[in-house]
């Protein structure tokens, strides 16, 4: 294992490790006081034109939204002669939204009541914070590469795109903070220990 690998690799189970905790808070309920700051906060800054626009843009990360994302990031990867990285994107994110349906069945926390849009799925951890996480990631490692000279766009556009996604559920209170928080470090997890993986398979199918 290179030590790329092993970076990969600290970085996947430093995320488990993070969201392990949160989930065990959240059966605990040791994490009410701290989602309910947050959700007050959250709702404290609202104004109609603003749920308004949220409502639409929340919508970039639905499930649907990241996988066609996900196919046309795979498409521009082919087109570069990037064999591996193209097949990559779509198992991992096929592969994700597997674990990703299975814990939300295991742990089965309900959702905020007082949510602004409809939602029918389980609450922990949040599917677009999750999407939204491993999108970026995906972009970043893969595709961010191809254009050298607005990298520092890309990060910025990356940064804000998650975060935004993230305090949008939030705002709409279709999840807890520590719903968004669990959806970005399963992400990361799941992400970084399929680099590791991944990554010694370049040169093979290059």
């Amino acid at each position: 294992m290179s030590n790329q690998q092993k970076k990969y690799r600290n970085w996947a189970f430093i995320s488990l490790g993070g969201f392990v905790i949160f989930l065990i808070l959240v059966q605990s309920k040791h994490i009410e006081k701290f989602d309910h700051f947050w959700q007050q906060l959250m709702i404290s800054c609202r104004t109609p034109q603003a749920t308004m626009i949220i409502k639409h843009l929340t919508h970039l990360a639905s499930p649907l939204a990241v996988s066609l994302w996900v196919v046309l990031g795979s498409i521009f990867l082919a087109y570069h002669q990037q064999k591996v990285a193209s097949i990559a994107s779509l198992l991992v994110f096929a592969s994700g939204g597997i674990i990703l349906s299975i814990v939300k069945h295991i742990v089965a926390r309900p959702r905020p009541a007082a949510r602004l849009v409809a939602e029918s799925t389980w609450s922990f951890p949040s599917g677009h914070s999750f999407g939204a996480m491993l999108l970026a990631l995906m972009l970043f490692y893969w595709v961010r590469p191809n254009f050298i000279q607005y990298k520092w766009l890309f990060n910025v556009f990356l940064i804000a795109g998650v975060v935004f996604i993230g305090f949008s559920r939030i705002y709409l209170e279709v999840h807890y903070p520590s719903d968004v928080l669990a959806g970005f470090l399963l992400a990361n997890f799941w992400w970084y220990l399929c680099l590791a993986y991944f990554d010694n398979k370049k040169e093979r199918f290059s």
